[in-house]
């Protein structure tokens, strides 16, 4: 059995070169270098991880040690925009978001802080160390001074590893090394904190708690315009001398995705949904009511007739039709509206319709068409969490298992895929309020109607699943390469 080379041993083949440098595969030599590579990166990373902790410890001792309590007090009361609290240990935000901010840029109120002390804690401790500071430790914080908190819009993740990360108000971007973040957050995500761009590699020191879904990016854009309205230019500095606003924005953020304000649906007409239920006083036969009425609907009378209740002498007993119209303001693509249900009987009209507006237009047209035959009676409104209290419980289990039963048919699934595949096709091209009203293709031939874009094609990925998990997802490759996104 001959010997094996080990990786820095002369090459067998005799050429004098090491081994790992000559005949070793490529493949494994490749696969050596990236786990060094990574190493290394695991390596800088605890590094700077600990020189950021012993740096800000040391700053949390000085100021206790110098003043007491009082300081720390004073600053989570200022960090918080609150009077008179006590630092809260307990709380989310303390550790990672507020203990960076108060070492080394809060400043005390004019009249408290004592001048000698000059304006921060990390001030007042370079101040009294003086050269006793090492030089690397210095920049170190120099740099963690310097650095701006901001919102960062996630990239790119690698788990474990590295985040890609665009600063959506100075609109930068830089790969931060981060391992326990980079395996929970996802691309679209915005979180808030400060970026400490170092000398080769780049941190998070500082970073919120709540993380910020993509579809929130456009209240963060609204505030990057005003902030270009108003000044030249939003830079560094900009970002230092408003941190107190922009924590407030974030503080406002957190607390709206925590208590999200009640959902209004709306029917495709844009009108708030409530059930309402007319009924009217029908003073003639239900089949002269159907010939009056017929023109609220898209079924020919005839055929509303060949569904209809009747006595053998030909009498109609009940009939039913949807009040409809032709295509639909808002989905193109769909043939028609259903705005209502009526249900005709000897001597009484009842009408269902989802909306109040929809049920003034339905009793006036009522009212018109009959001529007098049909009066009011009664009208009679739920909510839409009334409407689902009274709903019957019935036997949800069956019907789940015959409509999956439904969509493991290929026709179906094949017919509800190309229904879909059109739908978003169409998509492309309509008014979408979360773009500013222009159209995904309108948005992405700018630069700020392309980010908005993203955010929204970020958050249909979560919400949806794969095409191929949901038939009725869209399938955001595609939809990339339409856009001409990457």
């Amino acid at each position: 059995m001959g010997l094996k080379a080990g990786r820095n041993d002369p090459c067998p083949c005799g050429s004098g070169r090491k081994y790992k440098r000559c005949c070793l595969p490529k493949d494994t030599v490749a696969e050596g270098d990236a786990v060094n590579r990574r190493r290394a990166t695991d390596d800088l990373r605890v590094s700077l991880r600990r020189a950021e902790g012993e740096i800000i410890e040391n700053l949390v001792a000085f100021a206790e040690k110098r003043f007491g309590t009082t300081a720390l007090d004073q600053a989570w009361s200022d960090f918080l925009g609150k009077e008179n609290l006590k630092a809260d240990p307990n709380h989310a935000e303390f550790g990672q978001l507020f203990l960076p901010y108060f070492a080394t840029q809060w400043r005390p109120r004019s009249g408290w802080w004592p001048r000698a002390l000059s304006r921060t804690i990390a001030d007042a401790y370079v101040k009294e160390t003086g050269t006793g500071l090492p030089e690397t430790a210095r920049r170190f914080l120099e740099t963690m001074c310097l650095a701006p908190i901001s919102f960062h819009q996630v990239r790119a993740v690698e788990a474990g590893s590295s985040m890609v990360l665009r600063d959506v108000l100075l609109e930068d971007e830089r790969t931060v090394l981060e391992q326990s973040a980079s395996r929970t957050l996802r691309p679209g995500d915005v979180v808030f904190g400060r970026v400490l761009a170092l000398e080769g590699p780049t941190i998070m020191s500082g970073c919120g708690s709540v993380v910020i879904p993509p579809e929130d990016l456009g209240t963060l854009m609204e505030l990057r315009r005003g902030l270009k309205r108003r000044l030249k230019k939003v830079d560094s500095d900009v970002l230092l001398a408003a941190q107190d606003e922009l924590r407030a924005i974030y503080f406002d953020l957190a607390e709206m995705l925590a208590k999200p304000p009640e959902m209004r649906l709306h029917n495709t007409d844009g009108d708030p949904i409530e059930f309402v239920t007319l009924t009217f006083d029908l003073k003639i036969p239900v089949r002269e009511a159907l010939a009056s009425l017929q023109g609220l609907s898209l079924e020919p009378v005839d055929d509303i007739l060949a569904g209809a209740e009747q006595d053998p002498d030909g009498t109609v007993r009940r009939a039913e039709f949807s009040w409809a119209r032709e295509g639909n303001r808002k989905f193109k693509g769909w043939d028609n509206t259903i705005l209502g249900h009526l249900r005709v009987e000897p001597g009484i009209l009842v009408a269902d319709v989802n909306s109040r507006k929809r049920a003034g237009r339905l009793t006036k047209e009522i009212t018109k068409r009959l001529h007098g035959n049909a009066v009011l009676k009664s009208t009679a409104r739920k909510s839409l969490e009334e409407a689902k209290r009274e709903a019957p419980v019935g036997d949800g289990g069956r019907g789940r298992k015959e409509s999956e039963e439904l969509m493991r048919q290929p026709e179906v699934r094949a017919q509800i895929t190309a229904m879909m595949q059109d739908q978003w096709k169409r998509w492309l091209d309509e008014s979408i309020p979360a773009l500013d009203g222009k159209t995904p293709r309108q948005a992405a031939r700018t630069k700020e109607g392309r980010e908005r874009l993203e955010a929204l094609l970020f958050s249909f990925e979560r919400r949806e699943g794969g095409p191929g998990e949901n038939l009725f997802a869209p399938d955001i490759a595609r939809l990339r390469s339409e856009l001409g996104i990457k």
